[in-house]
């Protein structure tokens, strides 16, 4: 991104928009081919989707910055909505690609009878119950919460 484009704000948010767009179709090509794999794993679409990730992982990296140096700038109410709007977005499209390649590694585990659901959600429940009890012995302590006997 051109940093000469911070003289003109609007002019800066709205290549970010543009790029932002690019990024949803990044995003949304991910989704087809995750789709896709779920009824033929293949190794090449695999690839493609892995450099899809990374690849809107790059626009997430660069974009965020880029804006956030912008909010930096006098905006127009406008602007800082679209902005605004961008930044949300671009996480989103950002966690869907995310979403697309953990698709993609469990095509692979089930058809490589290395994914084992059972073991998987044993182990979410217990990272998951050891979390909550932190949280809830903390609350309980900031609180002077006494137990029930």
């Amino acid at each position: 991104m051109d940093e000469r484009l911070f003289e003109t704000p609007s002019v800066a948010i709205s290549e970010c928009n543009k790029l932002s767009n690019e990024m949803a179709l990044l995003t949304k090509d991910a989704v087809h081919d995750s789709l896709d794999n779920l009824f033929i794993n293949s190794g090449e679409t695999n690839e493609a989707i892995a450099d899809l990730e990374n690849q809107v992982d790059v626009y997430e990296d660069r974009l965020g910055s880029y804006l956030v140096r912008i909010a930096g700038e006098k905006l127009s109410q406008s602007d800082s909505r679209t902005m605004s709007k961008i930044l949300h977005s671009i996480g989103n499209f950002e966690r869907i690609s995310d979403h697309c390649s953990n698709i993609a590694v469990a095509v692979i585990e089930v058809d490589s009878d290395i994914y084992d659901p059972h073991e998987y959600l044993k182990k979410v429940r217990v990272e998951e119950k050891s979390v909550f009890n932190s949280f809830l012995e903390e609350y309980d302590q900031k609180y002077n919460i006494k137990k029930l006997q």
